[in-house]
């Protein structure tokens, strides 16, 4: 045991749940510095009588707390569900915060404008490009997560977990950080990867030496997430590689059923042509949300279920 880990606050305590809110208010906090109001809630809200300065700054802050109320609220409803029902609030909460917080800003205002100034204009982004775009940033959240893991150990796995769990099921131990790791690569490269992609379908440049350099960064973002995932597999055990298999067999299915309908849809001019890079990305989706539900069904600490592939 680590002199990190040698103390651990008692299970469910007060320390643990306010190192809880203090990590969401901190990273909420982060997430607001990179937006700018939404427009159409500013022209609302000043419509409404609101002064637009204070407008503004009531839109950086409303998302902080509600996601403040709302992680409370969101362990009250989870309490003693089973883990696909506790899986599904977890998974609504994110969705209502995520979808208040767009509609008070526009995130990540100053990533376009920086990609622009190494790979040119951009076009504007299709609904698969969004799609893309969001699963990049969730798998860089996630990913910057493990990481932390990994570094700090078992306080920030206590600082992250979604339930109030005994301190064993949260302690990181020198083989543990190891896995963390891995899965760090492994999201890490898959937001890469995943980005790149919706970089070279947007991008207007012909240059050939920006495609080849978006090219590079789809190329080393694929190899980060297949060698993350590999190492992962190596050092599963038989449920966590029961899990693994399972998770892409239904993620399988789940694409062989879709990709069917939209080429029956394709066929009826009722859907447009179904391209690569979207089949990549909604295979990458599928394979995100079958893990998800497939770990939450299994017994593993829920500390470990953003693991890549678990």
């Amino acid at each position: 045991m680590t002199a990190l880990t040698s103390s651990p606050p008692p299970a469910g305590g007060r320390p643990s749940r306010i190192l809880r809110l203090a990590t969401l208010a901190a990273a909420m906090a982060a997430l607001s510095v990179t937006g700018a109001p939404n427009p159409r809630t500013i022209d609302g809200l000043t419509a409404a009588g609101a002064p637009e300065g204070a407008a503004g700054l009531v839109l950086h802050v409303a998302p902080i707390l509600l996601a403040l109320a709302a992680w409370p609220a969101m362990q009250a409803l989870a309490r003693g569900r089973s883990p696909l029902v506790r899986s599904t609030v977890y998974a609504l909460t994110g969705v209502v915060i995520g979808f208040f917080t767009a509609v008070c800003l526009d995130l990540f205002v100053g990533v376009e404008p920086a990609m622009e100034r190494l790979t040119g204009p951009l076009g504007e982004a299709g609904d698969i490009d969004i799609v893309a775009w969001a699963l990049s940033g969730y798998s860089l959240f996630s990913g910057a997560l493990m990481l932390a893991i990994a570094a700090i150990g078992t306080p920030a796995a206590r600082a992250v977990s979604l339930e109030e769990a005994d301190p064993e099921c949260t302690e990181v131990r020198r083989r543990d950080r190891a896995t963390f790791a891995f899965s760090a690569v492994g999201l890490l490269g898959q937001g890469v990867f995943v980005g790149a992609f919706a970089v070279a379908n947007q991008l207007d440049v012909e240059a050939a030496g920006v495609r080849l350099g978006v090219t590079g960064a789809v190329a080393a973002g694929a190899l980060a997430f297949a060698w993350g995932s590999w190492s992962l597999w190596r050092r599963f055990d038989e449920m966590q590689r029961r899990a693994t298999v399972e998770a892409y067999a239904w993620s399988g299915f789940a694409a062989w059923f879709g990709c069917m309908i939209w080429a029956v849809l394709e066929s009826l001019s009722l859907a447009p042509a179904l391209t690569a890079y979207g089949a990549v990305v909604g295979l990458v989706v599928l394979q995100n949300i079958a893990a998800t539900i497939v770990s939450a069904q299994t017994t593993m600490a829920p500390a470990r279920r953003l693991v890549v592939g678990a």
